[in-house]
């Protein structure tokens, strides 16, 4: 395997084994066969056509793999799908130190982008996220509308930056499958939240 880097917000750089796809991203041992199919005609052992992750980290990666139902390695899934990992221990030591690490802030003008995700993340946005909010605000104000869409962490930035506030929960949620209602149809989603703040409730949005 070859050498790779793994670079955190700090500038903490933590050499470790490439494995996967030897490409740059900025974000049980064993895979079974993707081509088996069960009797309804749906993939018999995965869940989707593609890997959806942008990278993988993890502290040691083999290509021994033991499953019974394995017909390659980890590594090589990852590189048929243009996936790639980084194998380290290192993370781990300075996670368990410093806790959860958020991104670098990066000030985006309205005309480098047609529409913006806000997603989600860890930490209070009110003490670690200012600067956010602050470039956030700035396309609020601007006479320019672009589309902006936040979900999580994002959705709460979009209201602090709106000029609302938000409160920390006192029974956050932490993984469970919540059931939402799609309003105005019958139809229900199953969504996975991990929530520790939430926007307040207001009936009219702040002026401005």
């Amino acid at each position: 395997m070859q050498r790779g880097t793994l670079i955190l917000e700090d500038d903490c750089k933590f050499d470790g084994f490439v494995f996967g796809a030897s490409t740059n991203v900025t974000g049980e041992v064993g895979i079974p066969d993707e081509k088996a199919i069960d009797d309804f005609g749906i993939q018999r052992w995965v869940e989707s056509n593609k890997i959806y992750a942008s990278g993988l980290i993890v502290s040691t990666c083999t290509e021994q793999y033991s499953h019974w139902n394995a017909v390659e390695s980890l590594s090589s899934w990852l590189n048929k799908h243009n996936v790639p990992g980084i194998d380290t221990c290192m993370l781990t030591k300075k996670l368990r130190e410093h806790g959860t690490m958020i991104g670098k802030n990066y000030s985006v003008k309205q005309d480098e982008f047609d529409g913006l995700f806000l997603s989600s993340g860890p930490g209070n946005p009110q003490t670690q996220c200012r600067d956010t909010i602050a470039t956030i605000k700035s396309w609020i104000d601007s006479e320019t509308i672009k589309p902006v869409f936040g979900i999580s962490l994002g959705h709460q930035l979009m209201a602090l930056a709106a000029g609302m506030k938000i409160t920390k929960l006192k029974y956050e949620n932490r993984g469970y499958n919540q059931p939402c209602l799609l309003e105005g149809t019958q139809r229900c989603f199953i969504t996975s939240q991990n929530h520790g703040f939430a926007v307040e409730k207001v009936r009219f949005l702040p002026s401005g």
